[in-house]
C-alpha cells in the first residue's frame, strides 16, 4: 500500500519530469548562446585563407589560450546541440512517427553534423595545446595545414547540416509536428549549404537561427502539452 510521503515524492519527480520535458526543447538555444561566445574567442584575429604560412603560426602563437577556451566553448555548444537533435527526435516519436522511417534520418543527420562541427574545432584545439603546453611553436607549415584540414571539417558540417535540414523539413511535412512553413525555410537554407561559394554563410548564421526557431517552437509545443496533437499550418 502506497504511503502519502511516497505519493508525495512520485508527485515531485513527475513533476520535475514534466518540468525537463518542457525546457528539453531550448538545448538548442543554448547550443547557439555557446557557439557565438566560442567562435567570438575562436576567430578573432583569424588570418585569411590565402595568408602566408608564417601568419597560420602567428595566429595560433599569439592566439593559444583564446582559441583553447573558445574550441571548449563551442564544443560545449556542440554537445549541447547533439541533446537538442535527441529531443527533436523525441517529438518526432511523440506524434506517432515512431513506426515510420521520420525520426531515423533526422537523429543519423543531425549526429553527423554534430561530428563534423566537432571535428572542425580539433585541429585548432590540438595547435592551442601543443603551444599551451610549451612545446615549440608550430612551423608555418604545420599551422596552415591544421588551419586548412579544420577548413574541410567546416565544408563537411556544411553538407551534413544540409541533410539534417531536409530531413526536419520531410518530417514536418509528413507529422505536422511544426508550422508547414518551418519545412520552406529548412529547405531554403539547404540550397543555401549546399552552393560551395556561400555556403559558409548557411552554417554560420543559417544554422545557428534555424536551430533558435527550431528550439523555441519545439519549445512552446512542449509547455503547451500538444505532443499528441499535430502544429497547425
Amino acid at each position: 500500500m502506497a504511503t502519502p510521503a511516497r505519493d508525495e515524492r512520485a508527485d515531485r519527480s513527475s513533476l520535475s519530469g514534466d518540468r525537463w520535458d518542457r525546457l528539453a526543447p531550448l538545448t538548442g538555444a543554448a547550443a547557439v548562446v555557446l557557439w557565438v561566445i566560442g567562435a567570438f574567442l575562436l576567430f578573432q584575429d583569424e588570418p585569411e585563407s590565402d595568408a602566408a604560412p608564417a601568419e597560420f603560426s602567428q595566429y595560433y602563437d599569439e592566439n593559444s589560450g583564446a582559441i583553447l577556451v573558445g574550441t571548449f566553448i563551442f564544443g560545449l555548444g556542440t554537445l549541447l546541440f547533439l541533446w537538442f537533435v535527441s529531443v527533436l527526435r523525441e517529438h518526432l516519436q511523440a506524434t506517432g512517427a515512431r513506426g515510420t522511417r521520420v525520426p531515423g534520418p533526422v537523429f543519423a543527420a543531425g549526429i553527423v553534423t554534430g561530428s563534423m562541427l566537432l571535428g572542425m574545432m580539433a585541429p585548432h584545439a590540438a595547435a592551442a595545446i601543443q603551444i599551451e603546453d610549451g612545446d615549440a611553436a608550430l612551423s608555418g607549415e604545420a599551422a596552415e595545414a591544421l588551419w586548412h584540414l579544420s577548413t574541410g571539417f567546416f565544408f563537411s558540417a556544411e553538407l551534413a547540416a544540409a541533410l539534417f535540414v531536409i530531413a526536419t523539413a520531410v518530417a514536418v511535412l509528413r507529422t505536422g509536428i511544426l508550422p508547414r512553413w518551418l519545412a520552406w525555410v529548412s529547405l531554403a537554407l539547404a540550397l543555401l549549404l549546399l552552393i560551395p561559394p556561400i555556403g559558409w554563410l548557411g552554417l554560420l548564421f543559417g544554422l545557428p537561427l534555424w536551430t533558435l526557431l527550431v528550439s523555441f517552437l519545439l519549445w512552446q509545443r512542449a509547455s503547451a502539452g500538444h505532443d499528441a496533437e499535430p502544429a497547425s499550418s
